[in-house]
C-alpha cells in the first residue's frame, strides 16, 4: 500500500491481479480501480507501490516485469499507459524475464531505487530521461527466495538498504555503492521488509521469523568486517549456481514455506545446547553495531571493499 504526503486520506494498493486501487477513507465504500497494468494484453502482477513524496499525483509500481512504471493519477483511464518507464539495459532482453520485487522513491523524489529478483539493486535518476542507464548499482546481497523490499535511509537518502537470502541486512552508500554495514537480522534466513522511522534513526525489519525487530545504532563497539567478503562471495556463487533454474513467482510461496520448515527442523535437531542459538524476546532489539562473532560484521573498514568479488 502507499499513501502520499499531500493526500493522506487516500490509500493506494497494488496486488497480484495487476490492479492499482484507490480508497478514500473519507468516503464510505470508496474503492475504485485507478490503474490496470497491461503487457500486450496480459496483466502484470504487482509486488510494490510507492507514492512520490512531493508530487501527490505520481506513484511507481514494480512487479512481474522488468520495467518500473510511473503513473499519474490525473489520467483517469484505468488502462492508460505509464508516463515513465525505467529498466536497466542488461535486463530489457533477459530470458527468463526479470522481476522487480520492489521500487521506492528517495526522500525528495530525485531518484527511484529498484530491486530485482536474482539480480542487483539499481538507482534511477528521475531528473534524467527514463531511457538513461541507472545512475548506480548495488551488489553483494541475494534476492531470490522471496519477494524482497528495498528502501533508502537518511535525511537526504544517503544510504540504500535491503534484506538478503543470507539473513543479513545490507546498507550501501548511495554515491560510492560500497557496503558500509551488514548484519544478521533473521534466524530463519531471509529478511524481506525494512522500514525506517521518518524522523529518528530506528530500523524495523521482518522476514521469515515470527517477530518484527527494531534496531538502533550505537557506538559501544567498532563493528567487525572479516565476514563480509565471505558473505558477498557466497551470495554471488549461489546466484551463479542457480542462474539456470527457472522458478516462477507463483511457486515461491510454497518454496518459502518448505524452506522455513526445513530450517526450523534443522535448528531443533541441533538442540539448544548443541550450537544452535535462539534469541530471546529481549534480544530482538540488538544494536546495529553489536560486534559478537555471530551477530555482526561490517563497518567503516568495509566501505572500500569492491562490491563485486574479484
Amino acid at each position: 500500500m502507499a499513501v502520499s504526503n499531500g493526500r493522506p486520506q487516500v490509500v493506494l494498493s497494488a496486488g497480484g491481479d495487476g490492479e492499482v486501487k484507490e480508497a478514500d477513507l473519507r468516503v464510505e465504500g470508496s474503492n475504485t480501480i485507478a490503474i490496470t497494468t497491461d503487457d500486450f494484453g496480459t496483466r502484470v502482477a504487482l509486488h510494490s507501490i510507492h507514492a512520490h513524496p512531493l508530487n501527490e499525483n505520481q506513484f511507481c509500481v514494480a512487479g512481474r516485469d522488468e520495467y518500473i512504471c510511473v503513473y499519474d493519477r490525473r489520467i483517469t483511464t484505468p488502462t492508460a499507459p505509464p508516463v515513465l518507464k525505467y529498466c536497466p539495459d542488461n535486463l530489457k532482453s533477459s530470458r527468463p524475464r526479470a522481476n522487480a520485487t520492489s521500487a521506492v522513491y528517495s526522500n525528495n523524489g530525485d531518484a527511484i531505487v529498484a530491486s530485482y529478483s536474482d539480480d542487483d539493486i539499481y538507482l534511477f535518476d528521475t531528473s534524467e530521461p527514463c531511457q538513461a542507464p541507472p545512475a548506480h548499482r548495488y551488489t553483494g546481497h541475494r534476492n531470490s527466495a522471496t519477494v524482497k523490499g528495498v528502501n533508502v535511509f537518511g535525511p537526504h537518502s544517503e544510504f540504500v538498504v535491503s534484506g538478503s537470502d543470507c539473513g543479513n541486512v545490507f546498507i550501501w552508500s548511495r554515491e560510492t555503492e560500497a557496503v558500509v554495514r551488514c548484519f544478521p537480522a533473521d534466524e530463519n534466513g531471509v529478511v524481506n521488509v525494512l522500514e525506517w522511522h521518518p524522523h529518528i534513526p530506528l530500523l524495523a525489519t521482518s522476514g521469515l521469523d515470527n517477530d518484527v525487530k527494531i534496531w538502533i545504532p550505537s557506538c559501544e563497539k567498532v563493528p567487525k568486517d572479516e565476514k563480509l567478503a565471505e558473505t558477498v562471495e557466497t551470495n554471488f556463487r549461489e546466484r551463479r549456481n542457480s542462474s539456470s533454474d527457472v522458478i516462477d513467482f507463483s511457486d515461491r510461496r510454497m518454496i518459502m514455506m518448505v524452506w522455513q520448515h526445513m530450517r526450523r527442523m534443522q535448528r531443533n535437531r541441533g538442540g539448544d545446547d548443541a550450537g544452535s542459538r535462539r534469541r530471546d524476546d529481549e534480544d530482538a532489539d540488538l544494536p546495529l553495531d553489536d560486534s559478537s562473532d555471530d551477530d555482526a560484521f561490517g563497518g567503516a573498514g568495509v566501505r572500500h571493499l569492491p562490491c563485486t568479488p574479484q
